[in-house]
């Protein structure tokens, strides 16, 4: 392939989240050097990194040079920095996530305009620019609802919002700029699908995924997800279709909401692996991440191969340990990984420090939904 990139040439990992780690031991795993740059660092992410930069912002703008004067390639997990960047570090380095793929998945308004201008269904939102926005967006939704910045650069959380009561909240929230009010409903299931875009412009899918908020699975992700045939094919083209607007080669994912009646909307893009998918660090011959690694560098990618068993994932903390030992002594099928960050004494009790797989009898006839993948919310993806 004519970007290729043999093992001990560099690779930039913009972001220090959990993400970022699994991006730098595949990388490792292949033999590439790298180098990290982030606002803080994980512990993980630091032990695997050859260099690494400390930034006060992801404003830095010398910082985001430097580092793609040390590697040959850059990628990025955390997206909250200046579109104008990706610019600056193709001088020196080749970003695979391109300049307008960055520029679609950080302002919302502007990817809903696109979305929208494509034909594709979206999750129902209003944009706000004033509390008065706010205030008849709850009135025309119901209660509750979600308020968040249009653009993932100003790095704040969602709010939820219930009654007027809280609109001074999202008053707050708005003097960062345009804002996005949708509607949490109830009984919608959270479906993702990961595509890979190769060069040919070609795609291939990794399994949909489901994720959980059962409140004794929450989190849970089960894979593949139970789906009508004809809906997860119209999904998938879907998919595809967002993958067409712009021009790059990656790995990408698209998360939806699914209601009883086998409506779809999309809820957030990202350009880089979803949380959803990490059951492929065991599932697949190789992960989201090992893909996203052998894109940027030129390696081929074998054929994705999916389970035949229904699998079930999901991260856990300190809080969460003796569930995962009552799993672990009760279920032969369970598979528990410890991250190396669980013998240290200094972790907030909510850090991740594991992951668990489980497998269950596949089902012979997909039905509409299951047990494991129940409705729930939009978690972000953007963290640092």
């Amino acid at each position: 392939m004519s970007n290729y990139l043999s093992p001990r040439s560099s690779i930039g990992i913009i972001g220090t989240n959990e993400q970022a780690y699994q991006l730098a031991l595949a990388a490792k795993k292949l033999g590439y050097r790298v180098n990290v740059l982030g606002t803080s660092m994980f512990n993980l992410v630091k032990a695997e990194a050859d260099q690494y930069f400390i930034v006060e912002s992801m404003q830095d703008q010398r910082a985001f040079k430097k580092l793609a004067q040390v590697s040959d390639v850059v990628l990025y997990t955390n997206e909250n920095f200046p579109n104008q960047f990706i610019k600056l570090m193709n001088q020196f380095a080749h970003v695979p996530q391109s300049e307008n793929m960055h520029f679609f998945t950080t302002d919302r308004s502007v990817q809903n305009v696109m979305l929208e201008g494509s034909g594709l269904d979206l999750y129902p939102y209003v944009l706000a620019v004033t509390v008065e926005d706010v205030r008849d967006a709850l009135s025309s939704f119901g209660s509750p609802c979600t308020i968040r910045t249009t653009l993932s650069a100003t790095h704040k959380p969602a709010i939820e919002i219930n009654s007027e009561e809280d609109l001074s909240q999202a008053e707050a929230l708005l003097g960062y700029g345009p804002c996005i009010v949708e509607p949490i409903q109830e009984r919608v299931r959270r479906i993702v699908i990961t595509a890979i875009k190769d060069e040919a412009g070609e795609f291939s899918h990794f399994p949909i995924s489901a994720i959980s908020i059962d409140d004794e699975t929450k989190g849970f992700v089960s894979a593949p997800a139970q789906l009508e045939e004809a809906t997860a094919h119209l999904m998938e083209q879907a998919t595809e279709g967002i993958g067409r607007m712009n021009d790059f080669v990656g790995l990408f994912s698209v998360e939806y909401a699914l209601t009883e009646d086998d409506t779809f909307y999309i809820k957030e893009i990202t350009n880089y692996p979803h949380k959803a998918l990490d059951h492929t660090l065991k599932s697949h011959t190789f992960s989201t991440y090992e893909a996203m690694i052998r894109l940027a560098v030129g390696l081929p990618l074998n054929q994705l191969n999916h389970p035949t068993a229904n699998l079930i994932y999901w991260r856990f903390n300190e809080k969460q340990l003796g569930m995962v030992e009552e799993k672990l002594l009760n279920n032969t099928s369970t598979d528990v990984v410890f991250y190396p960050n669980y013998l240290d004494e200094r972790n907030d009790p909510y850090d991740t420090i594991g992951h668990v797989f489980m497998y269950q009898t596949a089902k012979a006839t997909p039905s509409k939904q299951s047990n494991q993948d129940k409705p729930e919310e939009r978690a972000d993806q953007s963290e640092e």
